[in-house]
């Protein structure tokens, strides 16, 4: 093959590398499973939730004079209906600042509820032992940390 032949080869080859890529990003966003909010799973996840709670509370050890503690802090975290998430198209209809104080009532509506999670949280981990504090601290240590990319 002379010079030419291989140059157009390799052209072709990247081409069709570049135009292959280009057709997997042009698919809608649900077709590729991309958009997982769409397809979230409110029993699923608090399936998942409860699981995890039960592993913790084996790995405590708990005694108990802190199942009390332990059963007030699960049920304050315990996942309820899931917020509705802001209609993009709704919110795009509104003045710039009107369109803040929406996202702004939805920022402090989570703020709420983080703090009640907050609050139930400090109060039961004052119940445990330092070693159970570990035990605990390291069950929490990546705690919604999954999605954070690296550097």
């Amino acid at each position: 093959m002379n010079k030419l032949q291989k140059m157009l080869l390799a052209g072709l080859v990247a081409s069709g590398l570049g135009i292959s890529t280009v057709a997997v990003h042009a698919q809608p966003m649900e077709r590729r499973g991309a958009c997982a909010a769409q397809n979230f799973d409110t029993a699923q996840f608090a399936a998942r939730m409860a699981k995890r709670q039960a592993e913790l509370h084996d790995k405590l050890a708990l005694k108990e004079d802190q199942e009390a503690a332990w059963k007030a802090f699960a049920e304050q975290i315990k996942p309820g209906e899931q917020a509705a998430r802001p209609d993009w198209k709704a919110l795009s209809q509104l003045t710039a600042p009107e369109r803040m104080e929406k996202m702004l009532s939805f920022m402090k509506d989570r703020e709420t509820k983080m703090s009640s999670h907050l609050a139930a949280l400090k109060t039961f981990y004052a119940v445990l032992t330092p070693a159970q504090q570990k035990i605990f601290d390291e069950q929490f240590s990546h705690h919604g940390q999954r999605r954070a990319r690296k550097p």
